[in-house]
């Protein structure tokens, strides 16, 4: 003789209870995405690689579609697959995307945006040269040390950069405008002008700049910081 097991009902329990004791039983589905490089150096040809990953749990998987947000035209991918690596080839820009999951019971799942950030680069050191507005960027980087970070302070952290000019200028280039240069003890140094220039990314593109520049000076391993 078959054993019948009575099921719950709304009889025995209030909805808000039986929601309960499902969860209690019932693995939710998740939706994870990553993303790799998180940073890179804009106008440099990066492949980013968004990889995502749809486990259904005790729910059943139907579809995804990814959105990739690219500053103009944004573009859709459906039915991508449970899990899978979308590259998006030679990227010089800040690149985002968003995936979703479609499951029989808990519906559609977002994740959340992930971005790929192109830092300007940055730069300082020592030359007597004044002029850079419209320099290409290989003439601004065999000169100058470049910085690839998301601050526009330089350094990021706590102290300063040392510098040994020669009868040459001091050189920051930064990405913000109205920063100010302090020496080793903190005090801020007034024989350093602000220019708004251009100088060029490496695909070419120009980026506006801010150059700040000291007088002529002899030293050695003088600390600056642009803060």
């Amino acid at each position: 003789m078959a054993n019948w097991k009575r099921i719950i009902t709304t009889s025995d329990f209030s909805e808000t209870q039986i929601q309960d004791l499902q969860d209690l039983v019932f693995t939710n589905p998740t939706v994870s995405l990553t993303v790799s490089p998180t940073s890179f150096e804009k106008g440099v040809q990066t492949d980013v690689n968004f990889t995502f990953t749809a486990t259904e749990g005790n729910d059943t998987f139907i579809a995804s579609s990814g959105e990739l947000f690219t500053g103009t035209n944004n573009i859709t991918n459906d039915d991508l697959g449970a899990s899978g690596t979308i590259t998006v080839n030679n990227a010089i820009n800040s690149i985002s995307r968003k995936f979703r999951a479609n499951f029989t019971q808990e519906g559609i799942i977002n994740t959340a945006n992930k971005s790929s950030v192109a830092h300007i680069p940055q730069y300082y050191g020592v030359s007597s040269t004044d002029d850079w507005d419209g320099r290409t960027y290989s003439n601004v980087n065999e000169t100058f040390t470049k910085v690839i970070q998301s601050s526009a302070q330089l350094p990021s952290t706590t102290g300063q950069f040392l510098f040994s000019p020669n009868l040459q200028r001091v050189h920051f280039f930064s990405k913000t405008s109205g920063l100010t240069v302090k020496d080793s003890n903190g005090f801020p140094q007034t024989d350093f002008t602000e220019t708004q220039i251009s100088l060029k990314l490496d695909n070419g593109n120009p980026q506006t700049m801010y150059h700040y520049m000291s007088g002529v000076k002899t030293l050695t391993n003088f600390g600056y910081e642009l803060d």
